[in-house]
């Protein structure tokens, strides 16, 4: 994905890329773990979890509509999490050259730190070297 985003962004453009601080995933997940929102006239259940020896954040969907007796899960969401080290890595093998980075996405900007829930990073692709 990120080799993509290097082709498309013009010469000196930046991504601003905002990602969970795996290293406080017990924060995040604090509020997140389980819940349900509405949707028409269901309810879509949300049950995650993290797993640590992939580094992924497991999220399965289970839909109820009690008025037209429906009941479907979904398969869930998968998603991995990376720290900031490993996501600076990929940003350079990309071409992208990580400028800044904060703890949340937010103004005024707040510094990145071990309390950070999120890590946002600024990252550019280089203008061509001219002589």
């Amino acid at each position: 994905m990120l080799n993509g985003i290097a082709r498309a962004l013009a010469p000196g453009g930046r991504l601003l890329l905002q990602c969970i601080n795996p290293y406080r995933i017990e924060s995040y997940m604090r509020d997140f773990r389980h819940g349900w929102y509405a949707i028409g006239s269901g309810i879509v259940l949300r049950d995650s979890h993290f797993d640590p020896r992939s580094a992924t954040l497991q999220i399965n969907y289970r839909y109820l509509d009690v008025e037209q007796s429906i009941d479907l899960s979904h398969p869930g969401d998968s998603i991995r999490l990376y720290g900031f080290p490993e996501l600076t890595a990929m940003l350079r093998t990309a071409g992208l050259h990580p400028l800044s980075v904060f703890g949340d996405a937010v103004l005024p900007t707040v510094p990145f730190s071990e309390e950070s829930q999120w890590q946002v990073i600024v990252a550019e692709k280089p203008r061509p070297i001219t002589q």
